[in-house]
């Protein structure tokens, strides 16, 4: 991947609001190829010929905001004007056809901030996103399925505190797909298609708590962190179900303890339970490719040492999983099946700075 991206910003003072116009420009090149073998597992013994794709994208985005500071108020209106062309050539299949897309898309953004004190902010925001079709999905594109870039438009809206000790956030939100893309499960090799409209809308929540410096407990910290999200198919024939691969409630809840250089750290992380497949199956299929997929929670704990304000090293240890528990979670594609979830793991990571 190779790219490079000019920006500017000129502050413009107009009457009693002030202006941070930014204007811009990137270009990223990425090529890379995927070879696809198969072999029989009992042998080893490859099946067939070596497939081989060569992909590539040359990307485009030209964008333009102007923040603007007008007593306690922040607005910063914006666009983004995103071109993309992608190609993948195969050799080696049956189909040796290349495909070859064009996605263009103007994505305009607003965001509106209140500010009344220094710890207070009140805000809301509009924006869109885009996302084009990848390299996998485009060999599912025909006459008959003409794959449409991902669109997305989220609108949110919240409160944000930073106190001393008190630092907490409350937002809502709505995010509208347009023609999301999802995988075909069963299909080999894997097909995609536009699933078309469909809504994410909920809430997250975030609270972090420093105890009082000169109490008995001073250096512990103690946070949580809360999302909701209701995921719903608007069309088709499974209106109304759930969006695959989501789950309505994920949250965190953890504490860290600082004394000196040292810090402990301890946090138990869960999600709810989801579906596979566009038909929200609930019992598991033979191949376990399909079927409800249970929630699960994990514990996670962490030992660093760092010198704050100083350089010099910067230690962590930590173990994920601490219980090692068992979870898994599927797979809908040429490897359909249950997914196992990573076991405890132990990491270490040092660091020198001088």
């Amino acid at each position: 991947v190779r790219g490079f991206e000019p920006r500017y910003t000129q502050r413009l003072a107009w009457g009693p609001a002030t202006h941070d116009v930014t204007v811009g420009y990137r270009y990223i090149r990425e090529t890379g190829q995927d070879r696809r073998i198969a072999t029989l597992a009992a042998t080893g013994q490859q099946v067939g010929a070596i497939q081989v794709f060569e992909n590539g994208t040359r990307a485009h985005a030209v964008y333009v905001d102007d923040r603007i500071a007008y007593g306690k108020w922040r607005i910063t209106p914006g666009v983004r004007y995103e071109k993309i062309e992608s190609h993948r050539n195969p050799s080696g299949t049956a189909d040796d056809t290349p495909f070859h897309v064009r996605n263009s898309r103007a994505l305009p953004s607003l965001n509106v901030s209140w500010l009344p004190s220094e710890r207070l902010t009140l805000y809301t925001a509009y924006s869109t996103s885009f996302g084009a079709v990848q390299y996998t999905q485009l060999n599912s594109m025909s006459e008959t399925n003409p794959l449409d870039p991902e669109v997305a438009k989220t609108l949110e809206a919240g409160v944000r505190y930073a106190g001393e000790q008190l630092r907490s956030e409350f937002t809502v939100f709505d995010l509208r797909f347009d023609n999301q893309i999802l995988s075909i499960p069963g299909t080999n090799p894997a097909v995609f298609r536009n699933l078309g409209a469909t809504t994410h809308d909920g809430i997250e929540f975030a609270v972090d708590y420093d105890l009082d410096k000169s109490g008995p407990l001073a250096g512990l910290n103690l946070y949580a962190n809360y999302t909701y999200v209701r995921a719903i198919q608007k069309s088709g024939e499974f209106e109304g179900r759930d969006v695959p691969f989501y789950s309505r409630q994920t949250g965190t809840l953890g504490a860290r303890y600082t004394r000196g250089a040292w810090a402990l750290g301890l946090s138990a992380t869960a999600q709810g339970k989801h579906y596979t497949d566009t038909a929200n199956t609930v019992l598991e299929t033979a191949n376990a490719a399909l079927g409800r997929v249970p929630g699960f929670g994990l514990l996670n704990a962490q030992l660093s040492y760092k010198m704050a304000g100083k350089k010099g090293p910067d230690f962590q240890l930590g173990v994920n999983n601490l219980t090692d528990r068992r979870y898994y979670t599927r797979n809908t594609d040429t490897n359909g099946g249950r997914m196992v979830g990573a076991p405890r793991m132990l990491y270490v990571q040092l660091r020198l700075a001088y």
